[in-house]
């Protein structure tokens, strides 16, 4: 096994914590998700999440909104992430 260094991805474009990370986002009923609410929600640590959401928004599957009163900042699929969700449901099952 290769260990990588830390901020170095691996070739892949998307991983299954993406998948998730998307999935939650897309699910959430109250479409005010920001990043400290994935972590409660997926339990990981917040420079991991950081890191996933990052690449998320640089592969435009997903994007920031205006930051709120209480200082949140809101995820938003885009629409390609939401055919990506589409595509993976439909092939791989949900």
């Amino acid at each position: 096994m290769v260990k990588r260094k830390r901020g170095d991805r691996s070739s892949n474009i998307l991983n299954e914590l993406n998948l998730v990370v998307l999935k939650t986002i897309k699910n959430n009923p109250t479409k005010d998700i920001g990043v400290g609410d994935l972590q409660k929600i997926l339990k990981l640590s917040h420079m991991s999440l950081k890191e996933h959401v990052r690449h998320l928004i640089k592969i435009k599957l997903i994007t920031k909104g205006e930051p709120q009163e209480h200082g949140k900042i809101p995820l938003k699929i885009t629409n390609d992430g939401e055919k990506i969700l589409e595509i993976f449901d439909r092939n791989l099952g949900k």
